[in-house]
């Protein structure tokens, strides 16, 4: 079907998404999340509060740096040479075991 988007490309805009998005508007989605009315911060306000406070520069930088960790590890993997997965795979390697040293 054409114009259709695959489920690795609407992931891959998902994670790019705060890239793209002015500091201002991410900081007010972030607000809107996890403020003390927000989805997420209002039902844990009880426990943890994020604003003004440690977990919420936490949330913050996390949700700013995740495109670049996430980018920089597909770029890292799709370079693995696929002939070193099926060498692990033919000595017996468990599934996900390939890359653990």
């Amino acid at each position: 079907m054409q114009g259709s988007i695959s489920r690795e490309r609407l992931v891959e805009s998902i994670i790019d998404v705060p890239v793209v998005v002015p500091h201002t508007v991410a900081g007010i989605a972030l607000l809107t999340v996890f403020g003390s009315r927000g989805l997420i911060g209002g039902p844990l306000e009880p426990y943890i509060q994020f604003r003004d406070a440690l977990p919420g520069i936490v949330v913050a930088m996390l949700f700013v740096s995740l495109p670049y960790l996430a980018n920089s590890a597909r770029e890292g993997f799709k370079s693995v040479d696929p002939r070193l997965e099926n060498a692990a795979r033919s000595l017996g390697a468990p599934y996900g075991k390939y890359f653990s040293l």
